[in-house]
């Protein structure tokens, strides 16, 4: 606990980065800083775990090897800078641990899916002995890349506790997608199986189909966790809390059926407003002083208001469906990547990449309108590569 801490604010580039932080004084060392056989566990023999520090009432672990002085942590030697513990943290006898402010930046290059078809094209030719071969291809929204962004803020204590608040964001406006069916014979046709009133509802041999599928993700994370060390070079930090989150979404279906001479048009709009409870943890392993890699992984269950509303037109119908209903959106986090600390700590950089998965959050329930038993229970994704910057005051 007091080495992440150590890291978070004073850096892990040495005891004299530390006792810099905690305005000890910084002696030359006495003696050459010996070069020892591994680049994370240096000296002689496995070092005491940082949990035996920190937990009440246990028992005091065996001192370092005394080296000129001074005393040795894994990164090295500390000279007079004071007491040290095996993860590089100099403190005296009034100091538990630093403490300070953390402020975080993300930008994400993301794309978003979602797990349903939108059309499906079928294809009908006549074989030998009078056969007939009916194929068909299933065709999906077509999202891009495109950028998203994350910003935090939050207080560490010197007992390990940390309180953090986090705002997320991620939209994206697709271009539409054209599916154009010129067939003079008829043996192609073009059926709209997307989610709003027409779904599964419309099909045509010649014309065009247009759809588009435009976004908005956010989200605010208000968490409180603590940090754990289980051997001098893992630390496992443990959060919880509640997540308020918004996702709105547009779907555009335009159908023109140039054969009938009709058109369908529908705009279906989407949006989920809840909170509920967030909880996960993340592992971090120290590979050098100054270099560490990490996975992450955080589970949601929102409680959200669901509003639906369907535009539907042709030639001859001007439709209005609404729908509201309460339910439980479960929401999946992972990420795994590396970071890097500079300026004896106070800035980190790192990258990752990132999945997320809302269950259920692309369902329609507007398709009540033309069948009650077609009550769509779509997921949607979104992954991609996150970078991040940390500055540490």
């Amino acid at each position: 606990m007091a080495r992440w801490k150590a890291l978070m604010l004073a850096g892990v580039l040495g005891c004299p980065a530390v006792c810099s932080a905690q305005g000890l004084p910084m002696p030359e060392p006495a003696m050459p800083r010996p070069a020892y056989g591994s680049s994370f566990m240096p000296g002689p023999g496995p070092m005491p775990g940082a949990m035996a520090y920190v937990q009440e009432g246990a028992q005091a672990a065996p001192a370092p090897a005394q080296v000129a002085g001074g005393q040795r942590s894994i990164w090295g030697d500390c000279g007079d800078c004071g007491p040290v513990t095996p993860w590089g943290g100099c403190q005296d006898e009034t100091t538990t641990g630093a403490s300070g402010i953390l402020t975080t930046g993300e930008l994400f290059w993301m794309r978003m899916r979602r797990n349903d078809p939108v059309l499906l094209v079928r294809q009908i030719s006549g074989g030998g002995g009078g056969e007939l071969r009916d194929d068909g291809a299933l065709t999906g929204y077509g999202t891009s890349h495109t950028i998203g962004f994350r910003v935090g803020g939050g207080y560490l204590c010197q007992n390990g506790l940390f309180y953090t608040v986090t705002y997320t964001r991620y939209r994206d406006s697709n271009a539409p997608q054209v599916f154009v069916s010129e067939n003079p014979e008829n043996t192609t046709s073009m059926l709209y199986v997307g989610p709003g009133v027409l779904g599964s509802a419309v099909t045509i041999t010649q014309g065009v189909v247009q759809t588009g599928w435009d976004y908005d993700f956010q989200t605010v994370d208000l968490q409180a966790g603590a940090v754990f060390s289980p051997t001098s070079i893992l630390d496992v930090i443990v959060q919880g809390g509640v997540r308020f989150g918004n996702l709105s979404q547009t779907y555009n279906t335009f159908i023109l059926d140039t054969q009938a001479q009709a058109f369908n048009n529908e705009t279906f709009r989407t949006i989920l407003r809840g909170a509920g409870p967030r909880f996960g943890s993340e592992a971090r392993v120290y590979l050098l002083r100054n270099l560490m890699i990490f996975g992450k992984g955080f589970t949601s269950l929102v409680l959200t208001n669901r509003e639906e509303s369907s535009v539907y037109a042709n030639p001859n119908t001007l439709q209005t469906v609404t729908y509201t209903r309460e339910e439980i959106m479960p929401m999946l986090e992972m990420a795994t990547g590396f970071e890097v600390s500079m300026f004896n700590g106070h800035v980190l950089v790192g990258a990752a990449y990132e999945w997320n998965y809302f269950f259920q959050a692309g369902s329609s329930n507007v398709d009540l309108a033309n069948n009650a038993r077609i009550n769509r229970k779509v997921d949607l994704s979104l992954d991609g590569v996150a970078v991040r910057l940390s500055l540490l005051w």
